[in-house]
């Protein structure tokens, strides 16, 4: 019987990770304008995704050795300046708003300005 390494012994092997985030701008989760959506923001709170992605960071990225991640949306009509502008649902844009350049961000907070000028923009 063959014994398959566990995820510790792949890091203690070298194992690096290449973190990458999506959000979710579907209808499904209200207008970042209705107090009730997991995008609304709250200069007293973070919200629900500004929570998950501050849980996820801080597990995942100590195995993320460049720290720099690729950051997407999906299921809006993101209206950035200078940057996408769409008519119709856009299933994947990268949530820096300008397809032309790279969707990484680096470290978190980055990750969490890129985040809200997304929520504003969709």
């Amino acid at each position: 019987m063959q014994v398959l390494p566990n995820f510790i012994e792949y890091l203690r092997g070298g194992l690096q990770l290449n973190l990458i985030v999506a959000v979710d701008f579907t209808a499904s989760n209200g207008s970042p304008k209705d107090p009730s959506s997991l995008h609304y923001m709250n200069s007293a709170q973070p919200n629900q995704y500004q929570l998950v992605l501050r849980g996820v960071w801080d597990i995942l990225s100590n195995y993320d050795s460049d720290q720099r991640i690729p950051a997407f949306g999906f299921g809006a009509k993101p209206h950035f300046n200078g940057g996408i502008n769409s008519k119709s649902v856009n299933h994947c844009f990268p949530l820096n708003g300008d397809p032309k350049s790279s969707p990484e961000v680096i470290g978190f907070f980055n990750l969490m300005e890129t985040y809200k000028r997304a929520v504003i923009s969709c």
